[in-house]
C-alpha cells in the first residue's frame, strides 16, 4: 500500500507544475508564434511586487491526503495516528499549494497618448519606473517588453 502511495505522490506533482501556466513577457503559446502583433511604446510609471496564482487544483488535497494516510498507517493508537496523519496532511497540502504562486509585477504603464494600462505579468523580465517599454499584444494579452 505505501509503494501505491508514494507513486501515486510521484505521479502528482509533475502534472500540479505544469498546471501552473505562464504569464510571462518571454513565454508564447503555439498560436501567438509567427503572428503579427501590435506594438506600442510606453514610459514605465510605477512596478509593485504581486503574487500569480494558478487555477486552483485539487492535487495539494490528495498529496496531503494520500501523506496523512501514509502517516497513520505507520501508528498503532488510533488517537495518536488519527492527529499526526490530520497535522502531516494539512500541512503536507499546504505546502504543495503554495507552490501554484509565481512571482509577478504589475506595471503602470502610460502611452504618449496619455492613454494608461496596468499590467500583470510573471517578475522574468527587469522593468523599472522610467523605463521605456513595448507593449505587445491586443487589449486581453499585453506584454511589457524593455526596450533598454
Amino acid at each position: 500500500m505505501r509503494a501505491v502511495i508514494l507513486l501515486s505522490l510521484l505521479l502528482i506533482a509533475p502534472i500540479a507544475s505544469v498546471s501552473a501556466g505562464e504569464q510571462s513577457a518571454r513565454s508564447y503559446q503555439a498560436h501567438e508564434a509567427q503572428t503579427a502583433q501590435q506594438v506600442r511604446v510606453a514610459r514605465v510609471l510605477h512596478v509593485r511586487e504581486v503574487r500569480i496564482q494558478a487555477k486552483k487544483t485539487p492535487t495539494g488535497t490528495v498529496v496531503g491526503a494520500a501523506v496523512g494516510y501514509a502517516a497513520a498507517d505507520q501508528i498503532n493508537d488510533r488517537r495518536t495516528a488519527r492527529v499526526v496523519s490530520s497535522v502531516l496532511g494539512g500541512a503536507t497540502g499546504r505546502a504543495i499549494q503554495g507552490k501554484f504562486y509565481r512571482r509577478g509585477l504589475e506595471i503602470y504603464v502610460q502611452e504618449s497618448s496619455g492613454k494608461t494600462w496596468a499590467i500583470v505579468q510573471e517578475a522574468d523580465v527587469p522593468v523599472q519606473v522610467g523605463d521605456v517599454v513595448a507593449l505587445v499584444g491586443a487589449r486581453r494579452s499585453l506584454r511589457v517588453v524593455p526596450l533598454n
